[in-house]
């Protein structure tokens, strides 16, 4: 139960980060930042990854 527990935490601070991500992606695109684009996607893609498992 408590594995449970932890993994549902790790879920949601996973979900939260990618909301994040995606957030300063498009915060970063408004100001003419595209050279951030790839290493905040990269960055989303590697916690879908781990999530996954």
């Amino acid at each position: 139960m408590q594995h449970r527990q932890q993994n549902e935490d790790m879920e949601k601070k996973a979900e939260n980060i990618k909301s994040a991500l995606s957030f300063l992606r498009s915060e970063a695109r408004k100001c003419g930042l595209l050279q951030t684009e790839n290493s905040l996607s990269i960055a989303e893609i590697i916690i879908n990854m781990e999530t996954e498992k």
